[in-house]
């Protein structure tokens, strides 16, 4: 279904939302952690994955005060965050600047972890033992000269992207596979030095995976950064097989920076940041908006849209999207248009969702500079959310924060049609003042708690209800009007 075409049928999701200068609130779990030795190397060097339903794993790079980097793993029981083992798995010497570690999933019964040394030319895989106590380091693979900026198990076989970082060359991408003991089983370059088209080359734009074809077990895909599309290669041969058409222009939308895609049998999802142009009838004015972009694989433009407010510059940096229930996430940080390079900055995590239906949002911690990396679910419905965050642009303190938002607001409210109604104030204290609906006064309310339990039952009295007997906190307030109508809000009482 269209979102464009089915507004007037908006499901309105209800929503855990908080004041952006709000802690997190009861029911809302989280993890805050500083970094053992000092900050954090850079925005590559953190990294989240579930293993599974039970457990949720951080794998970050921790700078010491002598440059040296510190590995390390973090596992955490889903059910509440608590700490379930933590590994060491590497002290680097240093220089070892734009470091990437990844943590896959399950492959075989098995937990893999990679390494990426980006300035050494070194690409390390690790294997964790089956009660992910302890590991083994299966092999390290150099590539001279070249820059890794990806790589992926896919099938038990090791993927590695890499790109010629020198100015002469800058497009020339080296595809190797190799097997669990590094053996190189296949390589081949790509570039526009292979290629006089250079549109149709596979050059170090396609940065975005590479990821399993939906349509062709026998093909691999690579999304592009900067616009949405994506190239085909052959696994065996690593040749290209097909490449998307180039977008057409709309003026809108200027420059887009792609975080990360979703690949479907008969589309493309992609999200991420974009230019936003507006008032063109007047002044021309541009922000920084979260994107998504929905194409078939010929290249058509199914659905293209920005979300967040032209006010505020907002940039996104994860897309993901439920592999459960198929919502849609793409979560980034506001406002952007507010640097200080001396002195405390603030910054919260905005979380968009939307789907077939339509969209809400949520926003997260503004007493920090909060940026999130990773977002990821359960089967459950449970949302996980690693940001980071530091104290200002000057110190070098550097914290991570990693978020569980429980399922019950989804359950609740997916079932029926119902509407959102505006209350306010909010956050409250003592009277809750309800607006007129369409269809008429308000007469019942009820109140319920984050874990969807009934609080309170009201009825409303000169469109108003009283919270004063109601503990301090996040409740989701339904109410019916005279119709019989649906409507609901959240409340922060103070």
């Amino acid at each position: 279904m269209n979102l464009a075409k089915n507004r007037s049928g908006f499901v309105i999701f209800l929503f855990l939302l908080i004041s952006a200068f709000l802690k997190p609130a009861s029911g809302q779990q989280t993890i805050d952690t500083s970094f053992p030795n000092g900050r954090l190397l850079n925005s590559s060097g953190v990294y989240m994955d579930n293993f599974g339903d039970s457990l949720t794993a951080v794998f970050f790079l921790d700078l010491k005060p002598n440059f040296q980097e510190i590995a390390t793993l973090k596992i955490f029981n889903n059910s509440d965050l608590s700490l379930k083992s933590q590994l060491i798995i590497d002290t680097l010497d240093p220089g070892y600047e734009r470091a990437r570690m990844a943590v896959y999933g399950t492959n075989g019964g098995h937990v893999y972890l990679s390494y990426q040394a980006n300035q050494t030319y070194f690409y390390s895989l690790y294997k964790l033992n089956s009660d992910l106590s302890n590991y083994s380091l299966l092999f390290k693979h150099q590539i001279p000269n070249l820059r890794i900026i990806n790589s992926k198990i896919i099938d038990n076989e090791v993927y590695i992207q890499s790109i010629n970082s020198t100015t002469a060359q800058f497009d020339t991408v080296l595809i190797q596979v190799l097997d669990f003991n590094g053996v190189l089983l296949r390589q081949k370059y790509h570039g526009t030095s292979f290629s006089a088209n250079f549109d149709s080359a596979f050059t170090n734009t396609f940065s975005v995976g590479p990821m399993s074809d939906p349509n062709n077990s026998n093909q691999i895909v690579f999304g592009n950064e900067y616009k949405c599309r994506t190239i085909s290669l052959d696994k065996q041969s690593l040749e290209v097989t097909g490449i998307m058409q180039s977008e057409p222009i709309d003026i809108r939308y200027g420059s887009t920076y792609i975080t990360n895609y979703s690949l479907f049998p008969d589309r493309v999802e992609c999200g991420g940041t974009v230019v936003y142009g507006f008032n063109f009838s007047t002044n021309i004015e541009f922000t920084f908006q979260s994107y998504f972009h929905s194409r078939n694989w010929q290249g058509d433009s199914i659905y293209e849209d920005r979300f967040g407010s032209l006010l505020t510059d907002e940039r996104c940096y994860s897309f993901y999207t439920d592999p459960f229930n198929q919502n849609k996430f793409l979560v980034g940080a506001a406002p952007f248009s507010n640097y200080i390079f001396e002195g405390q900055e603030y910054r919260e995590i905005v979380l968009h969702r939307f789907n077939q239906f339509g969209r809400d949002s949520l926003l997260l911690y503004g007493n920090k500079n909060h940026v999130p990396f990773e977002t990821n679910s359960d089967s459950q419905g449970n949302i996980y959310i690693l940001s980071t965050y530091t104290d200002s642009w000057t110190t070098d303190s550097s914290f991570y924060t990693l978020t569980k938002i429980p399922n019950y607001a989804i359950s609740l409210l997916d079932k029926e049609k119902i509407k959102e109604l505006h209350l306010y104030p909010n956050p409250c204290k003592d009277f809750v003042n309800i607006p007129s609906s369409p269809n008429g006064k308000i007469v019942d309310v009820e109140i319920y708690n984050q874990t969807g339990q009934l609080v309170k039952k009201l009825v409303a009295i000169n469109d108003q209800f009283d919270i004063r007997e109601i503990n301090s906190g996040i409740y989701i307030v339904k109410m019916t009007d005279s119709k019989a109508r649906p409507y609901v809000h959240i409340i922060h009482k103070i």
